[in-house]
């Protein structure tokens, strides 16, 4: 979680706290972390705990008990919102942050935890692919990687178990050394019980890459072209044609240059149109952009919580 507060369009300051999808860490957690990053901003700027308007942009929009758990974080921080509050998806903040209110717009396409495509159309409708969750969706997030990551180590422990290793991987090494040889054996189990996030070990898929692993360099290739193909989903869905401009955020586009040249390869080869931006993303511009338009009387605000 990312916690701001404007005054003026001017950035006061900002803090973080641990992550807030209900439908991954579920809501008791999810309240906890955004009222945890608020109480960390309200003590860098006091006056943050009663704000003129407030926007939320949190993956898990859709969650039954998201607006809920929104406005119990607030409460639990002590933040009075005199004026308009705003939520919507955490990829509607990038698209705003990245295009403002152009119709149509670009394409966005988010990769952190879990993964999503969105655009906007020429008459203002929001055009999205991905984002359906670990089970139906996601590819090419953090998530993803770990899994994949996983399922490599679980083969070469099926191997091991045989009698034979076929040859070295800094992969496994990596992941053995970070979950110990019974925590790669437990670590389904882990996932299901919840002690385990397959999205923590991303950076360790990223690392053995770095180290020349074709396995881990594999998996980052895929999750490019993954992410590659939701942008053109969004594309399509949104009827762009010539050249269209494709911006990214989250920590898999920030923090992995694998799957960012490997996403790039993927749209020079399938849509060349698709121009995409080296600069990444600040969502929480987005979230800015939001509370301007409805303190300007714009009657096209998303919904409140």
């Amino acid at each position: 979680v990312r916690a701001a507060a404007f005054s003026g369009g001017k950035e006061l300051g900002r803090a973080l706290a641990g992550p807030a999808n209900p439908m991954r860490v579920g809501p008791a957690e999810a309240r906890a972390a955004i009222g945890a990053a608020l109480r960390g901003l309200i003590r860098l700027v006091p006056g943050a705990a009663e704000a003129a308007g407030a926007c939320v942009g949190i993956a898990g929009r859709s969650h039954p008990e998201t607006p809920e758990l929104v406005r119990g974080a607030f409460d639990d921080a002590g933040v009075v919102v005199r004026g308009p509050k705003i939520l919507v998806t955490d990829a509607e903040l990038v698209l705003c942050a990245a295009f403002g209110d152009a119709r149509p717009s670009g394409v966005v396409v988010v990769a952190g935890t879990g993964s999503i495509a969105m655009a906007r159309t020429a008459d203002g409708g929001l055009v999205r692919a991905g984002g359906h969750g670990p089970v139906l969706g996601d590819e090419g997030g953090g998530h993803w990687i770990g899994v994949q990551g996983l399922k490599v180590a679980l083969r070469f422990v099926e191997e091991a178990a045989g009698g034979h290793r076929s040859r070295p991987s800094a992969l496994v090494d990596e992941l053995h050394h970070e979950l110990g040889g019974g925590g790669l054996v437990g670590a389904p189990a882990a996932i299901a019980h919840g002690s385990l996030r397959p999205s923590s070990l991303a950076v360790i898929v990223v690392r053995a890459a770095e180290r020349g692993d074709r396995d881990a360099d594999e998996i980052l290739r895929r999750a490019g072209a993954e992410l590659a193909a939701l942008v053109l989903r969004a594309a399509s869905g949104a009827g762009f044609h010539g050249e269209f401009e494709v911006r990214g955020a989250g920590g898999v586009l920030a923090g992995a240059a694998r799957v960012v040249s490997a996403l790039r390869h993927e749209l020079a080869a399938h849509r060349p149109g698709a121009l995409f931006s080296d600069s990444h993303v600040d969502p929480l511009t987005g979230a800015a952009h939001l509370l301007a338009r409805a303190a300007n009387g714009r009657k096209d605000v998303p919904p409140a919580w």
